[in-house]
């Protein structure tokens, strides 16, 4: 995220106020994208583990 937050003022200077923008938001959706995916592989591996008949009384994540 820092190294990000630093490159922008750089890279808006580079490719334009519209184009700049328009990245930042192609970014934004892509980072929404990976959180979705682990949301959704945490879920399918408690169930697979659920199946199996492990259960964690308590998860580091919970």
């Amino acid at each position: 995220v820092g190294s990000l937050v630093l490159t922008l003022p750089y890279t808006f200077s580079q490719m334009g106020y519209v184009y700049g923008v328009a990245s930042h938001f192609l970014y934004g959706a892509f980072g929404c994208w990976a959180v979705y995916l682990l949301g959704l592989f945490h879920a399918e591996a408690s169930r697979r583990t659920w199946d199996i008949g492990i259960i964690h009384k308590r998860h580091i994540l919970e």
